[in-house]
């Protein structure tokens, strides 16, 4: 299993935090700052480069990878034919518009659900059409349901499971594309009054086209064929948390912001040719590891996150309680995020921060004290001439879209509260990591 980290008494060094700068009106205006940094991500749980830096560079197994980042976790097995549902967030509040070349019901091609006063109202047609958002007319349309649903599930039964168009297609907003998922699709509501779109799909299926979308299928052949490792450790890692997910009363995950998933398939047209999203160099690890899951010690299914980079030593999170590990697997050739270096401007941090006047520089105030440059930046004070900012580096991250919220400044001396190593300054020459 994952190695508990003893953080050192000099870890706590680095949280010292110096006396907040003062603001005055006519201290000197800084035109940009740069910024030095590890990682891509909340750097939480396995990292994907890191797992590829294991499995190609060190011919780790995919249990030793995930035992690695999951310290604390038991191996488990789950039910392979077990249903994910998952919100199709494009949609919404939305309409559920359906194609496929197979039948949906009564010779139908196309089916249209719209939500209304007292449930959903069902038309059908008997070929392949997205109707637009705003067609209330619906021409060539036939009404289906002789009073309101409370929702509506479309199935099809396909002859040849491979044939995309075969599949339930759903009609993507703003347009006529159309994405293909295996399983059914259901238009829904929660229990708040939500109008959704849902995917209902086994399991197994659901990881093929996420581990297709969330790591390079070319990764399989890395090393010698070493670099299937990582997919599969990437499988285990999301179906785990797939299966963890309970985040609505419609649905237990979402397509976007949970994990990556865009269905079996894309196209570009109802009735036109699909682009795959499964993929034959990414499905074997799917196959190679039906069931493996991660569960916690009372036998619920591990949450277990993960994102690109860690940048060299992972993340803290106070409710999954993953011990931060180093992570020299991140440091594998190639890993464009292990090392990053970007440029702010005034103007960008003062639209961010408007109170503060004219920006005049950035404080660390203290640091977690895991790895290169005293660890990911926990609290920081924005400082401009009319005011100063306390905030963390997960919300200078977010409001200014850097990688992640490991970073120092580049250029200016390091303070205890970046750095257990006294009078050091960051260049870029000189970030490496120690930890």
């Amino acid at each position: 299993m994952g190695a508990v980290l003893a953080v050192a008494a000099l870890g706590h060094l680095a949280l010292s935090a110096p006396t907040a700068p003062t603001v005055h009106a006519d201290v000197e205006a800084v035109a940009s700052i740069t910024l030095i940094g590890h990682g891509n991500g909340h750097g939480i749980g396995l990292s994907q480069w890191g797992a590829y830096g294991y499995a190609v560079g060190q011919g780790w197994t995919a249990w030793q990878i995930v035992d690695h980042y999951f310290g604390g976790t038991v191996h488990g097995t789950s039910d392979p034919n077990a249903i994910v549902t998952v919100d199709l967030q494009a949609l919404d509040g939305g309409q559920t518009a359906v194609v496929s070349a197979s039948d949906l019901g009564g010779g139908m091609h196309s089916m249209l659900a719209r939500f209304g006063a007292g449930g959903y109202t069902v038309w059908a047609r008997a070929d392949q059409v997205c109707p637009a958002a705003a067609d209330t007319t619906l021409v060539g349309w036939t009404q289906i349901t002789p009073a309101p649903l409370g929702s509506v599930t479309f199935a099809t039964t396909p002859a040849d499971p491979t044939n995309y168009s075969q599949l339930v297609s759903v009609c993507q907003p703003g347009g006529t594309a159309v994405r293909a998922y295996r399983g059914t699709v259901k238009a829904v509501t929660g229990t708040k009054g939500e109008i959704r779109t849902v995917n209902a799909v086994p399991v197994e299926q659901y990881m093929r086209a996420v581990v297709a979308k969330e790591m390079s299928p070319s990764w399989a052949n890395a090393g010698a064929g070493r670099g299937m490792a990582a997919l599969q450790a990437q499988v285990i890692a999301g179906r785990s948390y797939a299966l963890s997910e309970r985040l609505y009363s419609y649905a237990m995950t979402c397509d976007s912001f949970c994990q990556t998933y865009q269905g079996a398939a894309t196209g570009t047209a109802p009735g036109g040719p699909f682009t795959a999203v499964e993929h034959p160099l990414s499905d074997p690890a799917v196959t190679s590891t039906v069931g493996m899951v991660l569960r916690n010690a009372d036998g619920s299914f591990t949450h277990a996150m993960y994102a690109a980079s860690s940048g060299g030593y992972t993340g803290y999170n106070s409710v999954l309680k993953f011990p931060p590990v180093p992570d020299d697997g991140d440091a594998t050739p190639g890993n464009p995020y292990h090392t990053w270096t970007t440029t702010l401007s005034a103007a960008a941090i003062q639209a961010a921060y408007p109170t503060i006047g004219t920006f005049t520089g950035i404080t660390v105030t203290a640091r977690n004290g895991l790895g290169d440059l005293g660890g990911r930046v926990t609290a920081m004070i924005v400082s401009g001439s009319a005011a100063s900012v306390t905030i963390t580096g997960d919300q200078f991250r977010s409001a200014m879209g850097l990688r992640s919220n490991w970073f120092a400044q580049s250029g200016a001396p390091l303070t205890r509260a970046d750095t257990i190593t006294a009078g050091a300054t960051v260049s870029a020459a000189a970030v490496r990591l120690t930890g």
